[in-house]
């Protein structure tokens, strides 16, 4: 991705994204899901970071709009968190970083000393 792409990127996680995790089963994602009136944007970051994933459209509870989802997993994940590190996301959004920081270590943990 270009910087102009990865802080955009950030900028989208920070505003509609979210880090989730299993420790259990070791599953660590990061996910944006937004309405299908941004269906154009998501297939757009779907297509500037190629290993992640896009589904939809996802009828909404109590809303007329459908969803749409892009999600890193994996080695889509690991490479997204080297990115956002390497941007500096813990000088834009410390909040974020700090959610992506706990994915990380949580990660490692479940993976006994693996490296994310």
């Amino acid at each position: 991705m270009t910087d102009i792409q990865i802080a955009f990127l950030a900028g989208l996680i920070v505003g509609e994204g979210s880090f989730t995790g299993d420790p259990q089963s070791g599953t660590w994602t990061c996910a944006v899901k937004m309405s299908a009136r941004h269906e154009h944007l998501l297939r757009l970051v779907h297509a500037w970071s190629p290993l992640s994933r896009f589904h939809g459209p996802y009828p909404c509870a109590g809303n007329r709009q459908d969803q749409y989802i892009v999600h890193w997993r994996g080695p889509a994940l690991v490479r997204l968190i080297k990115e956002l590190e390497a941007f500096g996301l813990q000088d834009c959004c410390p909040h974020g970083y700090g959610r992506m920081m706990t994915v990380k270590r949580d990660w490692r943990s479940s993976r006994e000393g693996g490296s994310l």
